[in-house]
């Protein structure tokens, strides 16, 4: 330090041998080429009008009969076109004329904001019951096809959707103290959607959820590719749903249910008084989460399992099973720091198979998180967490499209990578944000982009057309250390 040689010294990378980078000069020329920056796009929206259903989603559009307006189909792709591309209102789907290729692709007319908008008010009930039996005819579908002949499993469950406009239909403030609507959804356990609900902001959770499971489930039993298939149809949901209605429903549509238990039931001081110590079996981790808690040196927490019958008030001739699990918790801080109480988690389902065990069905249940993570990839990545209408049906309408679209990107990720499946983030990245170049030869447009880009798009074209089928096996029991 004190040798003031040495200090001055300047410093030379021993990799750079003493280069330092300059941002290069590189002028910019304007090119009258007809480029485009969504050549992926296109692979899209031809893969989608090939499905069977196709035909069945141009029925559910209302129709335009006036000699200056776009074709219904115009709306409808333009519209699921902007959601692929993540647009977050509906001026985003206007600018989509810049682009020559999608000006190409959609007819050479890409209608405005305020002509979709338009468009979206002249859904009436009977379109939006169209749409709705077409969602789950298309996720049926698309499950069918690359997960055959497997139970289904259907994940119910509501969510808010803040607004800020004061004119909008059906907006109120919630439980959250939110100016919101709500919706409820329904997912399978692929990710698919099959139903979907826009209601008023102050709407109970459960309202409607009766009505939605009985037009989803019936249609499922109806539908020539699921008639031979044997599996049961589960369906799981929070305690929001744990009511006479929906139960009653489950057990006449003949579907298996895990639901959380309700306070309101006592189910607490039920399983404290019908239980001994000897009905309580101590939870088996895995040997990855045993690993795991070595390696962070973390103790897992104390966890015992039980299972008892319980007869709802409402029928005395009926049992269900209660599934607790009751978790060891101790005091970090406050009066009672050191002390240690149980704190009890409910179940109440039909699965009454003697094979299966309270840890089984407890496990199966509490996959049922994957549902909000659904809603959180259609809230975002769909911006579907705001809606653009001032009228409930238009809305409705819009939320309807968006699930549309948000079922076909689902099957092309699982297409494109079944371990891993993309969200749309990195989806839109790989496969639809493009660059390419458009020209025309003989009469005919054509687009040109890079080898590799070319590749992956060839790819996903094969394997849609032939996909192999994903192995994602329904368990209820986990492998145990």
């Amino acid at each position: 330090p004190g040798n003031s040689s040495t200090s001055s010294k300047k410093f030379v990378s021993k990799f750079t041998k003493g280069y330092r980078f300059e941002l290069p000069k590189i002028e910019y020329f304007v090119t009258k080429e007809r480029l485009s920056g969504k050549a992926g796009l296109g692979s899209m929206l031809d893969l989608f009008g090939a499905t069977r259903g196709f035909e069945s989603f141009k029925e559910c559009l209302p129709v335009r009969d006036s000699n200056y307006s776009y074709d219904s189909i115009q709306y409808g792709l333009g519209l699921l076109a902007g959601f692929w591309l993540g647009a977050d209102c509906l001026e985003d789907i206007e600018k989509l004329k810049n682009d020559e290729f999608l000006l190409a692709k959609l007819g050479g007319k890409i209608p405005t904001a305020r002509s979709i908008g338009s468009w979206l008010r002249d859904f009436g009930s009977e379109h939006i019951q169209k749409t709705q039996r077409f969602l789950t005819a298309q996720a049926l579908s698309y499950r069918s096809h690359l997960k055959p002949g497997t139970p289904l499993v259907l994940d119910m469950d509501s969510t808010s959707h803040p607004q800020s406009g004061v004119k909008i239909e059906g907006v109120g403030w919630n439980y959250k103290n939110e100016w919101a609507l709500d919706s409820l959804a329904t997912f399978c356990d692929m990710g698919f959607c099959y139903g979907f609900s826009l209601r008023g902001g102050s709407t109970f959770s459960s309202t409607g959820a009766v009505g939605q499971l009985r037009s989803i489930v019936e249609q499922i039993k109806a539908d020539p590719s699921f008639v031979d298939n044997k599996n049961p149809i589960y369906y799981r949901a929070d305690s929001a749903f744990c009511n006479e209605e929906v139960l009653r429903e489950c057990l006449r549509l003949g579907i298996k249910f895990t639901i959380t238990a309700h306070g309101n039931l006592q189910w607490e001081s039920f399983v404290r008084d019908n239980t001994t110590d000897t009905d309580w079996q101590e939870w088996v981790y895995t040997k990855d989460e045993i690993e795991e808690s070595i390696a962070k040196k973390r103790a897992l927490p104390r966890v015992e399992v039980a299972s008892i019958l319980y007869t709802p008030s409402w029928a005395d001739n009926i049992r269900f099973k209660l599934v607790v699990k009751r978790t060891f918790e101790v005091e970090d801080e406050g009066l009672f720091k050191g002390m240690g109480h149980w704190h009890y988690y409910g179940v109440l389902t039909n699965v009454m198979d003697y094979l299966e065990s309270p840890q089984a069905i407890l496990e199966h249940h509490m996959q049922r998180g994957n549902a909000e993570n659904r809603i959180k990839a259609f809230k975002g990545d769909y911006d579907l967490k705001h809606f653009p209408c001032l009228k409930m049906s238009a809305n409705f309408a819009y939320g309807l499209l968006g699930m549309v679209a948000l079922n076909f990107h689902r099957a092309l990720s699982l297409v494109e990578d079944p371990k891993t499946p993309r969200f749309s983030k990195s989806f839109r990245e790989r496969l639809i944000k493009i660059p390419g170049r458009l020209v025309q030869h003989a009469r005919a447009l054509q687009i040109k982009i890079e080898v590799h880009w070319l590749r992956e798009v060839q790819r996903l074209i094969k394997a849609w057309h032939e996909p192999p089928q994903i192995m994602l096996t329904f368990k209820l029991r986990y492998k145990t250390a």
